[in-house]
């Protein structure tokens, strides 16, 4: 879990962000946010066991093959075509 955790930085660093909005005056780390969502809020069972080591080589699988596949970009339009009437 740790490791889809730290894959998700721009998760931690939104999470970074409203704890500052929130509070105003706290400053925390991306890898504080990591350690207490370890250590407080995910139960063992989900960090450690059988299903938890599954679960990691399925995500690290899914984000090989999402970072190997290449960005399809929609075309770019220059020319308009004319019509022949109104467009309401």
């Amino acid at each position: 879990m740790k490791v889809m955790l730290t894959d998700t930085d721009p998760v931690l660093s939104t999470i970074r962000k409203q704890l500052r909005v929130v509070s105003g005056k706290i400053k925390v780390t991306n890898e504080d946010i990591l350690q207490t969502i370890k250590d407080q809020v995910l139960k063992r069972e989900v960090i450690e066991g059988e299903e938890a080591v599954q679960a990691k080589k399925r995500f690290a699988s899914a984000t090989k093959k999402a970072k190997k596949k290449p960005v399809e970009k929609a075309p770019i339009i220059t020319e308009q075509k004319e019509t022949s009437g109104p467009l309401y």
